[in-house]
């Protein structure tokens, strides 16, 4: 018979050793080494497993910010646009309400005109990681501004049953501005997740007057629109 072990997936990077064993029915064990034949720690030793840490993500700096669209509605519960996985840290103090968040990455934004408030999220399904922390900043990289910090605010159940990822409300920004989003998973959790920026106003190019009725006309008391 030939069988096949998976190892690895849960292991933190390093160097690890192996052997195999196996028994027939109740008999006694039969330790196997890297080679063919029985294990014996000198010249049939064990197999060496190499972890290797997985690459850094391209957003894993401010300087290296990966652009969002404000009111891009691309977070529907399966797309994912970031990920925490192999990310280091960026050198800039965490935020009061983050606890670590070494295990950062940056995004930016820039205001579209007619717009004065956002709400920055990560509550949604569809990622791995399902308990975020994240900060919204002004300024530039090097000099940046926290504005608002959020650790848990998100109402989503997710597909674990829980609902640990995080909402900024309706942050004050200015139009034509940049901003920074940092996001980073809670202590030292990483995975992929999905950001979005949004806006609850209509800027003057989000709607066509001709598809508006309004009545009645005159009105007393209820205006519909």
């Amino acid at each position: 018979d030939e069988y096949m072990g998976v190892i690895g997936a849960t292991l933190a990077p390093g160097t690890y050793y192996y052997a195999t064993r196996f028994r027939l029915n109740n008999g006694p064990f039969v330790y196997g080494g890297f080679e063919n034949g029985f294990w014996n720690g000198t010249t049939n030793i064990s197999g060496v497993l190499t972890i290797s840490p997985p690459p850094a993500p391209d957003n894993d700096f401010c300087a290296t910010a990966t652009p969002i669209i404000v009111g891009e509605d691309f977070c529907d519960g399966t797309n994912t646009n970031g990920t925490t996985f192999g990310s280091t840290a960026s050198g800039v103090t965490p935020p009061a309400c983050f606890y670590q968040g070494a295990n950062d990455v940056w995004f930016t934004f820039v205001v579209p005109a007619g717009v004065t408030t956002v709400n920055v999220s990560t509550d949604f399904n569809g990622g791995t990681l399902t308990d975020t922390q994240i900060a919204l900043y002004s300024g530039v990289c090097g000099t940046l501004v926290e504005m608002a910090c959020d650790q848990d605010s998100g109402t989503t159940i997710l597909t674990n049953g829980s609902s640990y990822n995080s909402i900024i409300a309706n942050a004050a920004v200015i139009e034509n501005q940049t901003y920074y989003v940092r996001v980073s998973g809670y202590n030292t959790n990483v995975g992929s997740f999905c950001l979005q920026i949004s806006s609850d106003q209509l800027a003057v190019n989000q709607f066509d007057a001709n598809s508006i009725s309004v009545y009645p006309n005159p009105v007393k008391s209820i205006l519909t629109i």
